[in-house]
């Protein structure tokens, strides 16, 4: 059976039944097995915070240009901070667009959000940010990359530098931006992968918030507390670049600390080329939000949902083998937010 727009609508708006009924007997139902498809009839919106951030930017991007691949007009409702009672209100607002299905780049803490899109009829994916099938979200799908494995692939791009590089014990820290649901499970597998090095010893998790000058301060501490400090797995997106910052300041020498971070900002591509930070993590920004729109479309077009819940994306290592290719996407994303006018 396959999807039909107008028994949606029909739901959503009751007034109208009675003026359907009689069309439907006068001319016959228009469905989509008898009419021609249109994208254009249908509105998938896309919510989500931070819109300064460069990670959420290359996301928005990456939705806009797969909407208009495949013939739809985009909907983007982009707050510039993080508070979650804002982005839930505002995505109620954009459910008020007659949206016919609804990205959303947030956690759990915006089931408000989720529950009211299910209430009005409307079809929610969430992106990035793991949302449990059982959490009273009803979601369609959770498109992301594993946050576990996310976490598994930095703790051994980690330990095998460490033993690459001659370095035969020492402690490794690790920072974060919060605590919450994602960086939990990705440290859970980091932690995993950390066991396979039992040389070296695992520092308890510093939560050092998003903030320039606070980061500095928690990694200073760090570093003065552990002068056998080795290691450094970086989770939160802007680590990669303080963090050398840091050291450089504690008078370390380039190389003497292995740091795995997160995320192709421009920032820490600059520390990857310099040789401060071997590695960043590529989480799949730009397969998230392209998948979930092509799962909507599918959607629309068949009724099917998709197979399975969780919808994993693969994810990437960049060192300065791969930089430059990372780089070319970076300057593609400041060029098209140089021009977005939401």
């Amino acid at each position: 059976m396959k999807y039909n727009k107008e028994e949606t609508k029909m739901k959503k708006l009751a007034l109208l039944m009675a003026a359907i009924l009689l069309l439907t007997l006068c001319v016959g139902p228009a469905t989509a097995e008898t009419a021609e498809f249109n994208p254009k009839d249908y509105k998938i919106g896309y919510v989500t915070g931070i819109k300064g951030n460069a990670v959420i930017q290359t996301i928005m991007m990456s939705y806009f240009n797969k909407i208009d691949e495949l013939g739809y007009d985009p909907y983007c409702y982009a707050i510039d901070g993080n508070d979650v009672a804002q982005l839930v209100t505002t995505g109620i607002s954009a459910l008020a667009n007659d949206l016919d299905a609804l990205i959303v780049y947030k956690d759990i803490s915006a089931l408000e959000l989720y529950q009211e899109a299910e209430r009005l009829g409307v079809p929610t994916i969430a992106i990035h940010m793991p949302v449990d099938e059982d959490s009273g979200a009803n979601c369609m799908a959770d498109v992301m990359g594993d946050p576990t494995y996310i976490g598994y692939t930095g703790g051994m791009a980690l330990g095998e530098e460490l033993v690459r590089r001659g370095i035969e014990s020492g402690s490794i820290a690790i920072t974060i931006g919060s605590l919450n649901n994602l960086t939990q499970a990705n440290m859970n597998g980091f932690n995993e992968a950390m066991k396979q090095f039992p040389q070296y010893k695992v520092l308890e998790f510093v939560a050092e918030g998003t903030d320039l000058a606070g980061a500095l301060q928690y990694e200073s501490a760090i570093v003065q507390a552990n002068p056998d400090l080795v290691g450094v797995w970086a989770p939160n997106g802007g680590s990669a670049t303080t963090w050398p910052q840091t050291l450089e300041a504690a008078g370390y020498e380039k190389g003497k600390v292995v740091i795995v971070g997160h995320d192709y900002t421009l920032t820490n591509l600059e520390a990857i080329r310099s040789g401060w930070t071997y590695a960043c993590i590529a989480q799949p920004l730009v397969e998230e939000v392209q998948i979930a729109v092509e799962i909507f479309d599918h959607y629309f077009r068949t009724g099917e949902k998709p197979e399975k819940y969780k919808v994993e994306c693969s994810v990437e290592l960049i060192t300065q083998e791969n930089v430059e290719d990372y780089q070319k996407l970076v300057d593609t994303v400041s060029e098209w937010f140089a021009t977005y006018s939401g």
